[in-house]
């Protein structure tokens, strides 16, 4: 995913930051103090593990900085979020292998 991402902002003239929690809220709320005193133009962010509030992120909206949630993700806001169905995707990796002739998984 980061891959993609770091090819598109290239493309279009912007650096790209990137910052992990380590699954930590604290880590999180840090992270989105740092990139806001930054001026960053925008964020693509999945939630950490031990999210409980986005709280941390108001501050971006507050100033029309555009956030793009991904991969874990709060449902109940107005925010922008990508997600994958894993369902689907497992389906059809199951189905493109048995269309492949395999019967069995490997021992």
């Amino acid at each position: 995913m980061l891959a993609g991402v770091e090819r598109v902002t290239a493309r279009e003239g912007y650096d790209l930051i990137i910052a992990h929690s380590s699954e930590s809220f604290d880590k999180e709320v840090a992270n989105a103090r740092n990139l806001f005193h930054k001026r960053v133009d925008g964020l693509i962010a999945s939630l950490a593990f031990e999210t409980r509030n986005l709280d941390h992120f108001k501050q971006f909206t507050d100033r029309g900085i555009p956030i793009i949630f991904f991969d874990r993700v709060e449902r109940n806001n107005d925010y922008t979020v990508v997600v994958i169905d894993n369902y689907k995707c497992g389906y059809e990796a199951t189905k493109h292998l048995i269309d492949q002739g395999c019967k069995e998984l490997p021992t």
